[in-house]
């Protein structure tokens, strides 16, 4: 819901007003029923004029009045009868002076079609105020093209008229807002451009007057195609009323903000905290006026990313459940804003060890977030910090995803093995040895993938676990093979490939032979298996699986 920041203005009543207006007239009137050009010259020169009674014509002027100052049906009855009841009035000027106040009292009535009847015949001598009341009355009811064509009017005469610089200002907002409503948004842009006139900008000096003028602008800027001349535009009103607090302050800089993060990834740290000062600005002035437009969480949320751009963790977190609170607070809070501010808290809260509100986060963006990548970091943190079922059902499900999309790991080759390592430990830790053989299949055959080098040690301690797993599984005859070929790669190595081996995995050798010897003991082969255990100097290993 878009609300439009209006600076306080006075309350008026025009009833008063057109009131003692219309007895000034009635009093003209009368006095120009009897007075010539001359006599009117006299008259403003402050000279005495002698008037002959008239009888007659104060009995009309006199029916006149109290029927202008009647009910409805007074008036009704008086607009019916316009021409004939303001016939004996011989001045043209003064018919029509009366007609407007006829009308004016019509509108005050609520009596809209009849008064637009008579308004091409008095339109010429509304003033300022008079047209400025009748667009509000053709808006409010819903004659918008009369409207329009009323205020368009009242600017021509006002863009050069310094001391009713508000009443342009309101009827520019007006044409702008009706406009839009009915989708003429270029129309729109043209009414607000008439602000761009210089001698219109040099009298934008007062701070309501230039609050007003920038939100327009902001207004403009929303519907417009080219939005930079806008803000610039936005930029000099406000400089040159020394930058009030209002709500076009906020909305400009949190357009400012909004490109710059976007278009510039790697700002470094001093432009960064530079934009974090001109956010704390921002909040302030919102803080400062009510948060008509609910940019308060857009504020927040945009402080929070940069806070985690600039490593602060804990003011990311802060900013972020901010701006949480206040959509909360508006009624505003949708899915897809939760997701963007669980995505970047949760990583804040993981940076900062605080692995209950990060886990909190994750749960959250497990149902939410849609890209998958940021699901797979959700799916490897949570498995981390979860056991049992739970845990077992994360892991499946980053071993789905990674078969699906083997991209989602293509910079981490180590990422598939450790899954399926973990799989296998949880069901050996079950005693479910079929399933755990599964997980350590998988792993050895990733593991082997990027790892054809054997002297780094990591393909033979694979093969050696994918072994030990057989035997678990009472695949004795499998699990012998496996180790022999271990022991062959090995004894193939040069001395100087076997000296790196043992570096990288000290003991190797010695494991395999040892689970040779064990695994000869189950099979019933001593007389091997003592010929294993020789070449390592061992006595046989503990006949157990």
């Amino acid at each position: 819901m878009n609300r439009r920041y209006r600076p306080p203005r006075k309350k008026s009543n025009h009833t008063l007003p057109l009131a003692a207006a219309g007895l000034t007239l009635a009093a003209l009137a009368l006095w120009g029923l009897f007075a010539k050009g001359q006599d009117i010259i006299l008259f403003f020169k402050g000279e005495t004029i002698v008037v002959p009674s008239n009888a007659e014509a104060n009995a009309n002027l006199s029916r006149l009045l109290g029927d202008l100052s009647g009910d409805k049906a007074r008036l009704l009855e008086l607009a019916e009868n316009a021409r004939a009841r303001l016939g004996w009035i011989e001045n043209a000027d003064t018919q029509r002076q009366f007609r407007w106040f006829l009308m004016s009292r019509l509108v005050d009535k609520d009596l809209w079609q009849e008064a637009v009847r008579i308004l091409p015949e008095v339109e010429s001598l509304a003033p300022v105020e008079g047209l400025d009341r009748l667009a509000v009355a053709a808006a409010e009811h819903g004659d918008f093209e009369l409207q329009l064509r009323l205020d368009r009017g009242l600017q021509d005469q006002l863009v050069n008229s310094p001391e009713h610089t508000d009443l342009l200002l309101r009827s520019i907002r007006r044409s702008a807002e009706t406009s839009i409503r009915m989708q003429h948004n270029d129309e729109a842009v043209k009414a607000i451009a008439r602000l761009d006139a210089p001698n219109v900008l040099a009298r934008l000096r007062d701070p309501e007057l230039a609050a007003e003028a920038a939100s327009l602008q902001m207004l403009r800027a929303s519907v417009c195609a080219v939005k930079e001349p806008v803000l610039q535009m936005t930029r000099n009103i406000l400089e040159q009323a020394k930058w009030p607090l209002c709500p076009a302050t906020s909305q400009l800089m949190l357009e400012e903000v909004t490109t710059a993060l976007r278009d510039n990834p790697n700002l470094p740290q001093h432009t960064l905290k530079e934009i974090e000062e001109k956010l704390l600005r921002c909040r302030d002035a919102m803080l400062a006026y009510p948060d008509k437009e609910h940019r308060l969480p857009q504020c927040y949320l945009l402080l929070g990313e940069l806070r985690h751009r600039l490593g602060n963790h804990d003011g990311c977190a802060q900013a972020l459940t901010l701006a949480a609170a206040f959509a909360e607070g508006y009624g505003e809070m949708t899915p897809q804003l939760q997701t963007r501010i669980a995505r970047i808290r949760s990583r804040a809260n993981e940076a900062r060890g605080n692995t209950q509100d990060a886990v909190r986060d994750y749960r959250y963006l497990l149902d939410y977030e849609k890209d998958a990548a940021e699901i797979m970091r959700v799916l490897t943190y949570l498995a981390t910090h979860t056991d049992g079922e739970e845990k077992i059902q994360l892991l499946t499900r980053s071993w789905e995803m990674m078969q699906q999309n083997p991209d989602l790991v293509k910079k981490d080759s180590d990422f598939r093995s450790r899954i399926a390592h973990q799989l296998s430990d949880y069901y050996t830790a079950k005693q479910d040895y079929t399933n755990a053989l599964k997980w350590v299949q998988e792993c050895t055959r990733m593991v082997e993938e990027v790892n054809p080098d054997l002297t780094n040690g990591k393909t033979l301690r694979a093969r050696l676990n994918l072994a030990l797993a057989q035997r678990k599984a009472n695949q004795d005859i499998p699990c012998f093979r496996t180790l022999r070929s271990i022991q062959s790669s090995i004894d193939q190595m040069s001395d100087e490939d076997k000296e790196r081996l043992e570096k990288a995995e000290q003991g190797l050798y010695r494991t395999t032979m040892r689970e040779l010897a064990r695994t000869c003991l189950l099979l019933g082969d001593k007389t091997t298996a003592k010929a294993f255990a020789r070449k390592i100097r061992e006595d046989l290993p503990e006949k157990v699986r």
